[in-house]
């Protein structure tokens, strides 16, 4: 049943994030059906905006973090898809448990960190996004907005910031499978990979909560109140209850 809290392990600071109902889950599959960019993005910050709690604005180190705890909590540790047209299978567990590089990078008086979100419309705010200090002073609880506005009176060259941040972060690769890597800080590649590993196709989501309504006798509310993994669960139950029925049955 939903309500329960999980923790979630972050760079700094303390997160926490609220189990998925079924009918939340075939949402966000509805939501990801499309394949642009904006609307995958805007789907995976709805999620981190209505079920996770954090003690800190979190980077997207975090987020990734959080939506792959999320996914787990509903599909499992084991994913497998196509990707670099080959098939492959990970342990996304093993992935949240990696040590990410998060090393403030340095450019004449300004100190930047990894962006807050996954999609930037421009390279003002993507910087604005990394911005943590000017000086010796933290900007970190400033909006986006404030922090442009403080970045614009530096006159510093914000083509030259957006190419050494480029850089930097191109080279924090993260290992998944063998010789494949994922870059984070890469946003339509990332956006698409978290895209792959959370969705499961609609029309078999729909399928089983039809089996549901027919064979649990669940109403709308009860998709609302249990998990995916729970209801699978329930679902389980009673076909081997009927299994054993049946060959009771046979059996005299």
């Amino acid at each position: 049943m939903i309500g329960n809290q999980v923790p979630i392990d972050i760079t700094e600071g303390k997160a926490s994030f609220k189990e998925l109902s079924f009918c939340e889950y075939k949402n966000v599959c509805k939501m990801l059906m499309s394949d642009d960019i904006y609307d995958i993005n805007h789907c995976l910050e709805t999620i981190i905006k209505e079920n996770v709690t954090s003690s800190r604005p979190l980077n997207i180190i975090d987020k990734f973090k959080c939506l792959l705890s999320i996914r787990n909590t509903i599909l499992g540790n084991e994913v497998t898809f196509l990707l670099e047209e080959r098939q492959i299978t990970i342990d996304l567990s093993l992935i949240l448990a990696t040590e990410f590089s998060d090393e403030p990078i340095v450019y004449d008086i300004l100190t930047l960190s990894s962006p807050v979100n996954f999609y930037s419309v421009d390279y003002d705010s993507y910087i604005a996004e990394c911005l943590v200090k000017i000086g010796n002073t933290s900007v970190v609880d400033l909006t986006v907005e404030e922090r442009k506005q403080l970045l614009g009176e530096t006159s510093l060259p914000i083509t030259d910031i957006y190419n050494k941040l480029h850089n930097v972060f191109g080279d924090r690769k993260l290992n998944i499978f063998k010789d494949i890597d994922i870059n984070i800080y890469s946003q339509e590649y990332i956006l698409k990979f978290i895209k792959n590993i959370f969705y499961e196709d609609l029309f078999q989501v729909l399928n089983f909560e039809f089996a549901c309504m027919r064979n649990l006798e669940f109403k709308s509310a009860d998709f609302k109140t249990y998990t995916y993994p729970e209801i699978k669960i329930f679902l389980n139950h009673l076909n081997k209850e009927k299994e054993t029925e049946k060959n009771t049955m046979t059996e005299r």
